[in-house]
């Protein structure tokens, strides 16, 4: 399962229809294989990766080799991150 974040327009009213992040993974939800939990995890985006450096590149590769599931994403729950992202920054 993947999903796609989409907004057209801040909770402050600011439209945000031609906003756009390219990084170079998108995220997408698998149950653990261990605890069989429901995590967030990494899928390495080649069509974005192209504008980042070869650490950072080797970086995300490792983790999604590893199928390392994200605990936290800037000190948050990465599913309240993501719920959340860009609040900050266009209110």
């Amino acid at each position: 399962m993947h999903f796609n974040i989409y907004s057209f327009m801040s909770p402050n009213n600011k439209i945000l229809e031609g906003v756009s992040a390219c990084i170079p993974f998108s995220f997408f939800i698998d149950k653990d294989s261990h605890d069989n939990r429901i995590k967030v995890y990494i899928k390495y985006n080649e069509k974005c990766a192209k504008y980042y450096s070869d650490e950072i590149k080797d970086y995300v590769r490792k983790k999604v080799t590893t199928k390392t599931a994200l605990k936290l994403i800037n000190g948050k729950d990465p599913f309240e991150y993501i719920q959340n992202w860009g609040k900050n920054s266009l209110q």
